[in-house]
């Protein structure tokens, strides 16, 4: 029976936090637009990257693609070289039925080895690509005067603690699988044993197929482990895209630091990461925009509108030497301008453009660091607009912003949505589906504890007025009385 798409559960992630570089204390709730402000070096861009890191280490070490390219295809090669690489629990209650026959898995056997999975497979793999992705050993992310730092992470199939004191560890402290239907059939031919997902109306059905040969028990065992890991991981299991905030410098030599990226960038759970040139999210950056495919994916609509409303011309890729990475142009009013002699602007948005067109897909988390950067307050309302766009489509995103403009933009985009579609249309001329829930929004605000020496994480309340600005306010309220200081004093004298 041919696998029907089946859509990813909700994303629910919760992080905290303790001690991890500036970060004294806190805690972050993954919504659908997640927003951190605060001053610099306050640990913003330590929280996001440790949360592209959790998603990152969640993909599966082995990519489980069947013959039609469905999710838990898993073909005979592939269960005999993770058999190579992992002996398999001993666990009762596996057996092979006889030839044509199916039968079903026990869940407390699909959660011993689920759990057996997390363990091999992910529990080495976090720590190294937080240091990766960070650029530094795990023992440097603790905050300066503590002898530890500690993550929790809460999803909805798991939960795990990440310790580092001298070492960095990981530790699995509660899973709680969901119910899957799962049945074994043994083949009555000699065909390639696989996975593959059965649709059913209600609930999630898996027949595993398996050959009848000696082997067939371990490889029945490897496939039961790997389903049961990809259900675990089944919310976090999914493509993070990394936009760091130094993107517009890379973009204007990204050809010629690619070697030196790729050459020191480290495989995750390849062991502790050697010295990188660049940060692990700057050298992904580098080997995306390098890779990028020619076919564009289901936003490039979004991309292209988005493009032509911010800059008013085209971000294209241009061969121009065998054996040498595309070019990226600036193609306005029919002339391509190199992106090394284009705006600051050009560049800042070239790269979000070409991952919408290219690589984000529906279902996956892009992280964006100040996405207002080097643009002007109009174009920030822009961005903030295509934000809340992707957003609706089905888009994780999660920022970190200074500007006031694109919080304000935020907010009232926030606050739209208690007004009716056709109004906004024929009052506003604003698109009916402009808008995102209070429910939608995540907040965060880094502020310094004086008490603790770093930096907590507090939650804003998002509610239908819109998003908290106190941070800006604050700043606003100095100036004000700085300015009105200094004309009292023009006035005496």
């Amino acid at each position: 029976m041919a696998a029907e798409k089946r859509e990813p559960e909700q994303l629910k992630l919760t992080v905290a936090m303790k001690n991890f570089g500036p970060i004294a204390d806190g805690e972050v709730e993954l919504k659908p637009l997640t927003i951190f402000v605060g001053p610099n070096n306050s640990g913003k861009s330590y929280a996001a990257t440790l949360i592209h890191s959790i998603f990152q280490s969640c993909v599966p070490s082995l990519h489980l693609l069947g013959p039609a390219g469905t999710k838990h295809g898993f073909p005979m090669r592939l269960m005999k070289m993770a058999l190579r690489q992992r002996k398999l629990p001993d666990v009762q209650g596996i057996h092979v039925p006889p030839p044509g026959q199916a039968v079903p898995v026990a869940q407390s056997v699909l959660r011993e080895l689920g759990k057996d999975a997390l363990n091999w497979r992910w529990v080495p793999v976090l720590p190294d690509e937080v240091a990766r992705a960070l650029a530094c050993a795990p023992r440097d992310l603790v905050r300066i005067g503590q002898d530890a730092f500690e993550v929790g992470i809460g999803a909805r199939h798991y939960s795990a603690r990440l310790r580092c004191a001298d070492e960095a560890q990981l530790e699995i402290t509660e899973i709680h699988p969901p119910e899957l239907a799962v049945y074994v059939r043994c083949s009555e031919t000699q065909d390639e044993a696989h996975v593959a997902p059965l649709a059913k109306p209600k609930g999630d059905t898996y027949e595993i197929i398996v050959p009848s040969e000696p082997s067939s028990l371990e490889a029945l065992g490897v496939a039961l482990r790997e389903l049961a890991a990809e259900a675990l991981l089944d919310t976090t299991t999914r493509t993070c895209w990394y936009l760091p905030s130094a993107r517009s410098g890379i973009l204007q030599g990204y050809r010629t630091l690619a070697a030196g990226a790729i050459a020191h960038a480290s495989e995750a759970g390849a062991g502790r990461p050697k010295p990188l040139q660049f940060s692990g999210v700057v050298a992904d950056m580098i080997a995306a925009l390098l890779t990028l495919p020619a076919e564009e994916g289901s936003l490039a609509t979004l991309a292209s509108r988005f493009e032509q409303e911010a800059l008013g011309g085209q971000i294209a890729l241009v061969s121009t030497e065998t054996f040498l990475p595309r070019e990226i142009r600036y193609r306005f009013k029919g002339t391509d301008i190199p992106i090394q002699r284009s705006s600051s602007t050009v560049s800042e948005l070239a790269p979000l453009i070409l991952y919408l067109r290219h690589l984000v897909e529906p279902g996956s988390v892009l992280v964006i660091e100040e996405p207002e950067a080097h643009l002007h307050p109009e174009n920030q309302r822009v961005v903030a607009k295509c934000l809340v766009e992707l957003v609706r489509l089905g888009v994780y995103v999660l920022i970190t912003t200074h500007s006031d403009w694109l919080i304000s933009q935020l907010s009232s985009l926030v606050k739209l949505s208690r007004v009716e579609p056709r109004v906004r249309a024929q009052v506003l001329h604003l698109p009916g589906e402009l808008s995102l829930a209070p429910e939608s929004v995540g907040a965060y605000v880094f502020s310094y504890d004086h008490a603790a020496q770093g930096y907590n994480i507090n939650r804003l309340a998002v509610d239908d007025e819109g998003i908290p600005e106190d941070e800006f306010l604050r700043i606003h309220e100095v100036l004000y009385e700085e300015s009105l200081s200094i004309d009292r004093i023009l006035m005496e004298d």
